[in-house]
C-alpha cells in the first residue's frame, strides 16, 4: 500500500543571464520547460496512477502561476 502524500516532484529553476527576473521571460520559461518538469515526476513517481495535480498558485508574477495552473487544468482533463 502506498502511502498518501506527495509521490512525486520535479522542477527546473528559472535563473537569468543578467539582472533580475524578468516576468516574460519567466512565464516563457516555465511555458518551455513544463512538459519536461511533468514527465520527470511521472517518471520518478513511486506509483504510476495519477489520483490528483497540485501546483502553487503564488506567491508569483502573475503570468507564471497562470501558465502553471493552465497546464495542470489540461493535464486534469487527460
Amino acid at each position: 500500500m502506498i502511502e498518501e502524500g506527495i509521490l512525486a516532484e520535479a522542477t527546473a529553476t528559472y535563473q537569468p543571464k543578467t539582472g533580475g527576473i524578468h516576468p516574460r521571460e519567466a512565464a516563457q520559461h516555465h511555458a518551455t520547460h513544463i512538459a519536461s518538469v511533468i514527465r520527470k515526476a511521472i517518471e520518478s513517481s513511486r506509483d504510476p496512477q495519477i489520483d490528483g495535480i497540485a501546483f502553487s498558485q503564488g506567491p508569483g508574477m502573475g503570468l507564471c502561476p497562470r501558465t502553471v495552473a493552465t497546464a495542470a487544468r489540461a493535464l486534469a482533463r487527460q
